[in-house]
C-alpha cells in the first residue's frame, strides 16, 4: 500500500470511528464468533485488523482513542497539536498494524507510537513547553 492508498483508507477510518456499531468481518477466526462493543476481544480483533479487516481495525482505535489522547495531552497543550499527534499515531498504527506481535497490550504499543511522535515533536518545536 502506498502512502496515499493509506490515507485515504486512515481517512475512511477516523470518519467511520463516530458511525461504528459492530464488527462484522468476513476474516473472523472463529465462524461463530463477533466481537461486539460489549464484548471487546482484543486478540480476536488485532488478529482479523492483521488480516485486513478495516472494521476490527476502527474498533480498535475507538476503543484506545481517549487513552491515547489523554496521554499526548499530558505532554502537550497545543489543541491543533494534540490532534495532530493523535492522527498521525492512529496511521502510523494502522500502516504498521502487522509488526505487532501482542506484547506489550495493544493500548502500550499504540501510546509508545504516540510518545515517539511526541518526542519528535518536541525536539523540532521552539514553542513546546515542559
Amino acid at each position: 500500500m502506498n502512502g496515499k492508498e493509506a490515507v485515504d483508507v486512515f481517512c475512511s477510518i477516523i470518519w467511520v470511528l463516530s458511525t461504528m456499531t459492530d464488527i462484522n468481518c468476513a476474516t473472523q477466526s472463529h465462524s461463530d464468533t463477533q466481537a461486539a462493543p460489549e464484548e471487546y476481544n482484543e486478540q480476536l480483533l488485532i488478529g482479523q485488523a492483521q488480516g485486513g479487516c478495516q472494521e476490527a481495525m476502527i474498533y480498535l482505535f475507538a476503543y484506545n482513542e481517549f487513552k491515547v489522547k489523554k496521554f499526548i495531552q499530558r505532554k502537550i497543550s497545543n489543541v491543533n497539536t494534540v490532534e495532530h499527534i493523535l492522527q498521525e499515531s492512529l496511521l502510523q498504527a494502522y500502516q504498521d498494524i502487522r509488526e505487532f506481535h501482542g506484547r506489550p497490550k495493544f493500548s502500550t504499543w499504540i501510546i509508545g507510537i504516540a510518545l515517539n511522535i511526541v518526542r519528535n515533536h518536541c525536539t523540532g518545536s521552539p514553542d513546546y513547553k515542559s
